[in-house]
């Protein structure tokens, strides 16, 4: 072996053994504790269903602007002379309740599709060459990446949701802003708020729920996953 090949070979090795480190301290002590510190973040007053009530008087249509002589039509018929107004500065408020559970649970989303995909290389760094017979070991590998696959199914899927929420909200308010006096638009606001507030504490609770099954599938078939063919039955052939 020519010594940039031996390198090289040295490189991978290294990695590898790095890569099952992190995959199995992420295993071992990441997963049970974020399990611990979701458990409790769901009994913060914050994430209580009872908060659903607040969600109505945390949403304002009341603009903020720094230059309140400074108009801008919105709304204007060439036939009528009156016009719908608002600051051209002006600034409409996010729902401060639904902002201050996103702030709490976005990045425990991030920091879950960052685990996953240390565990996912580990498994398939993990999975032997392909022989016949004897894959029941690799038969659990891929059932645990299936369920790394819906992990990040989900906790992307909470990320898209939160996005699509933002855009429907301020086209919404926009709405709102422009017909003041249609009630309706307000009440979508309002429901629209109220029904971001419940996803987000569903989808608190489903990240807890990913980290304790992840958790509990890999730990009953860690032996497997680290060795998915057993020495004895290679030792047969």
């Amino acid at each position: 072996m020519s010594k940039n090949n031996k390198e090289s070979s040295d490189d991978i090795t290294n990695l590898r053994n790095d890569i099952s480190k992190k995959a199995l301290t992420i295993i071992t002590e990441v997963l049970p504790a974020k399990c611990e510190e979701l458990t409790k973040l769901l009994e913060d007053p914050l994430f209580h269903f009872s908060q659903v009530t607040r969600v109505r008087a945390s949403t304002s249509f009341q603009p903020t602007d720094t230059e309140s002589n400074k108009k801008r039509k919105l709304d204007q018929d060439s036939s009528v002379t009156t016009s719908t107004t608002v600051a051209s500065d002006a600034q409409i408020p996010s729902n401060q309740l639904v902002l201050s559970v996103l702030e709490k649970l976005k990045p425990e989303l991030l920091h879950f599709i960052d685990c996953l995909n240390s565990i996912k290389i580990w498994i398939h760094l993990n999975i032997p060459r392909i022989e016949d017979g004897n894959n029941f070991g690799v038969s659990v590998q891929e059932e645990a990446l299936n369920e790394i696959g819906r992990g990040e199914e989900s906790s992307f899927g909470s990320l898209d949701t939160i996005t699509k929420y933002f855009v429907t909200r301020a086209k919404l308010v926009c709405k709102q802003m422009k017909y003041p006096g249609v009630q309706d638009y307000a009440e979508s606001v309002y429901a629209l708020d109220e029904k971001a507030y419940v996803d987000l504490r569903l989808a608190t609770k489903d990240l807890r729920n990913n980290h304790a099954i992840l958790y509990d599938m890999i730990r009953k078939n860690l032996e497997k996953i680290m060795k998915p063919r057993s020495s004895h039955t290679q030792a047969m052939f």
